[in-house]
């Protein structure tokens, strides 16, 4: 028989190397150790199972499978070739399996329970902590409930003492206020406020009289009719001695003189007679032309200042008369002047003067000197007439000052009567409130309640009010009388007044015989600040009072929910005392077992001990909340329940944990399963799960069963999966007619290195080894060089486990280059 050697090697993944525990390496091959298959009949056999990661035993179910496979195949190989179909072939082989993991289940848990320790451990802590809790649930009180009732007793005593002094200080403030209220009653000035228009009323009165009976004309009608009287005759005058003029110039120039009288004429021109009458004439002209002509003076008129305080008809009267006597010496002075002048020129003697002189006399009566003392006596008379209005102006402008007086007086007389309306309708407002307040107090007497003071500090607000508005009132009667005072000032000092305003006052005098006598010119305000003080020490009472009821209500509340809680949390004490009670006698009954299943614990399990210990939590929170308000409120230091730290639940998993750890199931022990077995010419190769089956064909190695088994990607079979048997892929031959030299299987860590799975091919380095170990005497090295590549660059591409095992044929054959390097290689390694 052909020799056959077996080469392989399982490498602990990087990932299982990390895990706390680390998890053993679950990819198990067989045989363990490199194997030569040579004897005749002999079943070459090797074997390859990746354990399930989620299984906890499941290294020792891939070891235990590979054990039964090998076993089976090696003593009934020619039963399972001659299998009709692969149906019966994969049942059978896997009944064997199963069985063989059902015996290695009860086995293994039989082992684990025998060690009791940790479980006892942890029935004791349970034990413990259940005995524990029940003590204190028995023995809580809780805590708030006892200094709630301290702090009431200490309250209750505080509150009676206080009770004492607030009534004493009550009873004060009411006697004070009773005494204060009869003062202000009788207090008010608003009937005796009066204010003395009458005589302001009457001077105003008397000064309009006075400046409207005033005459402010300088001069009448016929007064300057009568000043101006001497115009007529003048202008007369005046044209009688123009005519005269006139009437010699017309006669010289009507005048035929004869040759004889020319020619003398021009004789005496030539005899300088002309000369002398000649001048004379001049002399004359140049003496009326330069005559005197009166300028007058026209001052403006000076009257007194428009202001009715310095007001004096006298001072006017005076004003008018000097400048009526200014105007009249003008005119008189202009008059004069002129008549000098009219004489003057009416004494000239024309007979000998020329046309020209005439004309030239014309001219100074009519232009210069006549014209000139016309326009003097005519400006007079504009003055006399700007000034006459300037006067009237002047009584004009003092009448409507002495108007806006009056308005003034008629404002400050409303005003006074508005004010003295408003404070006595305020006074009304005043003693009906006081007499209604003095009733009030009346009816109290001791003991004095809250409701009471209350019900009399009612009015409170209005009175302080009331006598903030009588205070504003007295302020504004002060402001009056300063206004009406100001008003009198600007007023001249009172006058003599005509007979008729004389009796007009008498008569007003009559309708005032009944009026009261004026009292007051000034409101006084009500001194009710005592009264408000004694108000105030009420209403500081009706405070302290209504705080005192306050803390009572509060303190009545605490209680109230202190009380709700205690309740509550005994409820909730009973029940986790209940639960406690029950986990004990279920803890006790599991203790005298001798074997435990995870089942045997849901009797605890059901036990409401979370819903117990949440509830109690709760409570608990709220009473620290309680605590905390209660302690800030009424400054204690009252410390909350500190509950036992409860464990029961984390023990009972711990508890469940461990017997689940204490058993193995036939899942824990789940692996898939590649394996190949040879006898003679016919060869059997088994593929169930993930991983890779190679066959080298000839030297070249080929992928025999790919790792496709899952419908998913991520899934694949186990032994105890229950389509094992219909997932399985069997394949079975003749090796001369496959021309197969070798097989070799892979886990799916490995598979990582050595199969392109886009490619869905085997890489070349693995064809190399499994040729360069058909070389007799290389198998050892081989075996070496494999175990270095999958610890090394195998391992470091995955972190799952890693594993090869290679069944090849001995073989003469020449090497590839590629083999002959990695010969060398090999066997140039120490």
């Amino acid at each position: 028989m052909s020799k056959w050697y077996t080469l392989g090697h399982a490498v602990q993944g990087r990932g299982h190397e990390l895990e706390n525990p680390p998890i053993p390496c679950q990819d198990k091959i067989y045989p363990q150790k490199p194997t030569t298959y040579s004897s005749v009949g002999e079943v070459a056999f090797i074997g390859l199972a990746d354990g399930a990661g989620s299984a906890r035993f499941s290294h020792l179910g891939a070891t235990r499978t590979l054990e039964v496979v090998a076993k089976e195949l090696s003593q009934n190989f020619s039963q399972y070739t001659n299998m009709p179909n692969q149906a019966q072939m994969s049942a059978t082989l896997l009944e064997h399996i199963l069985q063989a993991l059902q015996d290695l289940s009860i086995a293994t848990t039989n082992a684990l329970q025998r060690d009791k320790s940790d479980i006892e451990d942890i029935f004791n802590a349970l034990l413990e902590e259940a005995q524990g809790l029940l003590k204190w649930q028995e023995a809580h009180r809780l805590p708030l409930m006892q200094g709630m009732q301290s702090v009431q007793e200490s309250f209750s005593q505080d509150q009676e003492k206080r009770q004492e002094s607030v009534q004493h200080t009550i009873k004060t403030a009411l006697e004070g206020m009773a005494e204060k209220i009869k003062n202000l009653q009788g207090g008010f000035s608003g009937e005796a406020y009066q204010l003395q228009f009458i005589p302001l009323k009457d001077r105003l009165e008397t000064l309009k009289a006075e400046i409207r009976g005033a005459d402010f004309t300088l001069f009448s009608a016929a007064n300057i009719k009568e000043l101006f009287k001497e115009t007529a005759p003048i202008e007369k005058r005046y044209y009688k001695i123009k005519d005269k003029i006139t009437e010699h110039i017309d006669q010289v120039k009507n005048k035929r003189k004869s040759l004889i009288k020319k020619c003398y004429q021009g004789f005496l021109d030539f005899i300088g007679m002309e000369a002398e009458e000649s001048y004379g004439v001049e002399s004359q002209l140049y003496s009326l032309k330069n005559a005197y002509v009166f300028k007058p003076n026209l001052t403006p008129l000076n009257l007194p200042p428009k202001d009715l305080k310095s007001y004096s008809t006298e001072r006017i009267k005076s004003a008018l008369k000097t400048h009526k006597d200014t105007l009249k010496q003008q005119i008189m002075r202009c008059y004069e002047a002129y008549k000098a002048f009219l004489d003057k020129v009416d004494g000239v003697d024309l007979k000998e003067w020329d046309e020209d002189s005439l004309e030239e006399l014309r001219s100074i009566l009519t232009t210069d000197g006549g014209k000139e003392h016309k326009k003097h006596i005519q400006d007079i008379q504009a003055h006399i007439q700007k000034a006459t209005t300037t006067a009237q102006n002047y009584q004009k402008d003092l009448l409507e000052q002495l108007g806006t007086k009056e308005q003034e007086y008629t404002h400050l007389k409303r005003r006074f009567e508005s004010l003295k309306g408003d404070v006595l309708s305020l006074e009304g407002d005043l003693k009906h409130t006081l007499d209604r307040l003095q009733r009030k107090i009346e009816t109290l007497s001791p003991p004095y309640t809250l409701s009471g003071v209350q019900n009399l500090l009612l009015s409170k607000a209005t009175l302080q009010k009331d006598f903030t508005l009588y205070e504003t009132y007295a302020k504004d009667s002060t402001q009056l009388k300063h206004d009406l005072q100001s008003l009198s000032l600007s007023l001249p000092p009172e006058a003599t007044r005509p007979f008729s305003h004389v009796r007009a006052s008498l008569e007003k005098s009559k309708d005032q015989l009944n009026t009261p006598t004026p009292t007051k010119e000034f409101l006084s305000a009500p001194r009710a600040k005592g009264f408000l003080e004694h108000a105030n020490t009420l209403e500081s009472q009706a405070k302290e009072w209504q705080t005192l009821h306050t803390r009572q209500k509060q303190l009545e509340s605490f209680s109230e929910e202190t009380k709700a809680l205690e309740k509550t949390l005994k409820e909730h004490l009973g029940a986790l005392g209940v639960c406690c009670a029950h986990l004990h006698e279920g803890v006790k009954k599991l203790q005298v077992q001798s074997l435990w299943q995870t089942k045997d614990l849901d009797p605890l399990n059901n036990l409401p001990l979370d819903t117990c210990k949440t509830k109690l939590e709760h409570t608990l929170h709220k009473e620290k909340a309680l605590t905390q308000q209660f302690n800030q409120e009424w400054h204690q230091s009252i410390a909350p329940t500190t509950p036992p730290k409860i464990t029961l639940k984390e023990n009972l998993q711990k508890l469940q944990d461990s017997i689940q750890n204490k058993a193995c199931s036939l899942q824990d022990l789940a692996s898939t399963l590649l394996a190949v077995a040879l006898q003679g010419d016919d060869f059997l190769l088994l593929h169930l799960g993930d991983g890779v089956c190679g066959v080298l064909k000839g030297r070249e190695l080929k992928v025999a069963s790919h790792p496709d088994n899952g419908e998913f990607g991520n899934e694949t079979t186990f032994t105890t999966s229950k389509d094992a048997p219909f997932s399985m892929k069997i394949f079975k031959g003749k090796l001369s007619e496959k021309n197969f030299t070798g097989f070799a299987l892979m886990s799916d860590g490995a598979s990582e290195s050595f199969y392109h799975n886009k490619d869905r091919i085997l890489v070349p380095l693995l064809q190399d080894y499994m040729n360069v170990a058909r070389v007799p005497g290389m198998q050892e090295g081989v075996q070496k060089a494999l175990e270095t590549l999958l610890e090394g660059r195998v391992k470091e591409k995955t972190f799952d486990d890693c594993s090869v095992i290679a069944l090849v044929l001995e073989s003469h054959d020449p090497l590839s280059e590629t083999e002959k390097k990695l010969q060398a290689k090999i066997t140039k390694s120490p």
